[in-house]
């Protein structure tokens, strides 16, 4: 889905629409004069990108693909007890 762009005030002035947008999958791009400074995306697309950017999950991605685990819910179900034993430390 191609993003929408938006000056910072008119983000602001709209914020509501934003957040509909945002929530349906379409990322929106918010520019300052002219330039992009940030993107607004859902909650489910930045886990998503977390995911992807954790080097940990990633390799064990690599291993899943070698059949070193059975689905990616089993390799998720690993992810997710990595984190919370991490957040704990």
């Amino acid at each position: 889905m191609n993003p929408i762009k938006l000056s910072a005030t008119q983000a602001k002035l709209q914020f509501g629409a934003v957040l509909t947008e945002v929530k349906g999958g379409t990322p929106i791009v918010v520019e300052k004069n002219g330039q992009p400074e940030m993107v607004c995306i859902s909650i489910d697309d930045y886990e998503d990108f977390l995911e992807v950017r954790d080097k940990k999950f990633q390799e064990g991605i690599d291993k899943s693909k070698r059949g070193k685990f059975s689905s990616l819910d089993s390799l998720y179900e690993i992810h997710k007890k990595t984190i919370t034993k991490e957040a704990k430390q």
